[in-house]
């Protein structure tokens, strides 16, 4: 199971890019903590993808666990190493 979380300090953030990219209005202006768990593992990575493709356009944070494992911080310098822990991980599962 992988868990993705969106954080954000500026409010709106979260919403506007959920809008924008999922066609979702899950959550309000007020959130500041967007938190996706999912079996489906390529959907995850998609959703680390289209933060990550996009970091210049929104103030979000992202973060990411798998399993039972520590939470980790994805940045652009981190976020293809990251991705492919993950994809060994689960492949080796």
């Amino acid at each position: 199971m992988l868990t993705v979380s969106l954080m954000s300090k500026q409010e709106g953030e979260i919403k506007k890019f959920l809008d924008k990219h999922y066609n979702k209005s899950e959550a309000d202006d007020s959130v500041i903590e967007w938190i996706y768990v999912c079996r489906d593992i390529d959907k995850g990575l998609n959703l680390i993808d289209t933060i990550m493709d996009n970091n210049s356009k929104y103030n979000l944070s992202v973060w990411v666990k798998v399993d039972d494992d520590d939470i980790i911080e994805v940045t652009s310098n981190s976020r293809h190493k990251i991705t492919n822990e993950i994809k060994m991980c689960i492949e080796n599962n």
